[in-house]
Order: C-alpha cells, then sequence, then structure tokens
C-alpha cells in the first residue's frame, strides 16, 4: 500500500481489495483519520493489524479477509472503533479472544452488521 495515501487526509471510502497487495499496513494509513470505509480484502497483506485499526476512530466498515495478518487480537483493538458496523477478518492467521467492546458494538448496541472471524480463541459471553 503506497505511504502516500496517507496525503489524503479527507478520504472517507478506500477500497484496495483483490489487487495483489503485499506487505505489512504502513504505519501512514493511521493519518488517514476520515476514513469511514477501509476494504483490503482477498490481497496478501501480513504483520500485525493491531494499531492501525484501533487508531481510525470513523471506521464503520473494516474488511481485512483473505490475506495473511498474523499476531494476536489484543484486547485494546477495537477500543476506539465506536462507529464500526461491519468487521470481516477470516482467512488470516489471527489468534485470541474478540475483545469485550467489538462484542459490545454487535450484542448491546446492535450496531455491528457483520462479523466474520476464524480465529482461535473464545468469543466473550453475547452474540458474538
Amino acid at each position: 500500500i503506497p505511504t502516500t495515501l496517507s496525503s489524503l487526509s479527507v478520504l472517507s471510502y478506500l477500497d484496495l481489495s483483490s489487487n495483489r497487495l503485499t506487505g505489512a499496513l504502513p504505519d501512514t494509513l493511521l493519518n488517514m483519520t476520515s476514513l469511514s470505509s477501509l476494504y483490503l480484502s482477498r490481497n496478501q497483506l501480513s504483520g500485525s493489524i493491531a494499531g492501525q485499526a484501533s487508531s481510525l476512530s470513523k471506521l464503520a466498515y473494516l474488511w481485512l479477509d483473505d490475506n495473511e495478518f498474523s499476531g494476536e487480537i489484543l484486547p485494546t483493538f477495537g477500543d476506539n472503533n465506536l462507529n464500526l458496523k461491519s468487521l470481516l477478518l477470516s482467512g488470516n492467521n489471527l489468534f485470541g479472544t474478540m475483545p469485550i467492546q467489538v462484542c459490545d458494538l454487535f450484542g448491546t448496541q446492535g450496531e455491528l452488521e457483520r462479523l466474520e472471524t476464524d480465529c482461535a480463541g473464545e468469543f466473550p459471553k453475547m452474540n458474538c
């Protein structure tokens, strides 16, 4: 993903799905604070998703499925993503427990439209 994308600070929708992208998510992605929809499905992206996703507070749609992301889903994942409506993480090498704040969006607020993951671990006891 080109780091120059981060200069588009008012960009709200970015769909780079199915583009054969490789490598890690650039830290400069954190500068795209207006992003509400980020679609990166079906690429070959790798590395951790922890810091980047939690820092984008306006995200409603985050699709990272069918990549090569790995590592633990940290307890802080989703701390700032109160607008999240759709989260797709399946088809990666993630593990851990889905943080309760993500499940709260789905279970309590009824806001989360779609949650897809195949990570090892338990979901908190809700409809998550």
